[in-house]
């Protein structure tokens, strides 16, 4: 078919003719659209916010009780210590006015409490390493 029976057999189009009603019916159609596509996105933002929000909520809860359980492990640990220091300190200045037997007793004394170091160096070890690697994760918190 040839390009001029082609063209001869469409119809003419007709011009519309827009008046100034249907060209304000265009345009608040056009605004509620954006109306309504602006409400939902704030409906988005407001859901994102708050699902953040509690996030961090939860986050802060479950940091605070972590740092509260290292504390009291490393206070136990302390309070431990400062037990055993104490008498230790005090065995030394009395070790000049001890007499053989009562050595025999220091000397069993501090081997009990060398003992018990030796058992509780796993637990102060594992405290400390806890403790660094808290530290560490929480560094700018």
């Amino acid at each position: 078919m040839a390009y001029w029976t082609m063209v001869e057999k469409t119809p003419p189009k007709k011009k519309l003719l827009t008046s100034s009603a249907d060209a304000t019916n265009e345009e608040i159609m056009e605004l509620r659209n954006r109306h309504s596509s602006q409400l939902s996105q704030a409906q988005e933002h407001e859901k994102f916010i708050e699902e953040t929000l509690q996030r961090v909520q939860e986050e802060e809860m479950s940091l605070e009780k972590s740092r509260e359980t290292h504390l009291d492990k490393v206070n136990g640990l302390l309070e431990w210590v400062g037990s055993m220091v104490p008498s230790s300190v005090k065995e030394r200045a009395n070790f000049m006015d001890l007499d053989n037997n009562t050595l025999k007793v220091t000397c069993s004394q501090q081997e009990e409490m060398l003992n018990e170091l030796a058992s509780q160096k796993a637990n102060i070890a594992e405290a400390i390493r806890q403790t660094e690697s808290f530290l560490v994760q929480n560094e700018g918190r």
